[in-house]
């Protein structure tokens, strides 16, 4: 993965509210330790379990702000992994 992809991935698993930030999840630091398909799987694994969450928040009172958060880390998850898996697909394609 380039830096500049990292970047972006990490932009979408960052959350800023009221001068603070929260990241999801450190794609750096995973990166610089771990191969791309393992972060890949992660981020995948982590979206399952966060779609499970909300099937069992979505049981009980609809109205919960939790629910807003978990669809909101689920869009920000859908995103960063789509960043990542189209670098791949751009390496799987050119020839080297």
């Amino acid at each position: 993965m380039t830096v500049e992809t990292i970047r972006q991935a990490q932009a979408y698993l960052t959350v800023r509210n009221n001068g603070t930030s929260k990241k999801i999840v450190d794609v750096e630091t995973l990166s610089k330790r771990h191969g791309h398909g393992q972060v890949l799987s992660l981020l995948l694994d982590l979206q399952k379990e966060k779609q499970k969450k909300l099937v069992r928040l979505m049981e009980g009172d609809r109205s919960k702000c939790e629910i807003d958060e978990t669809v909101a880390q689920m869009f920000r998850l859908h995103m960063a992994i789509k960043t990542l898996e189209r670098e791949m697909e751009v390496k799987d394609t050119c020839p080297s």
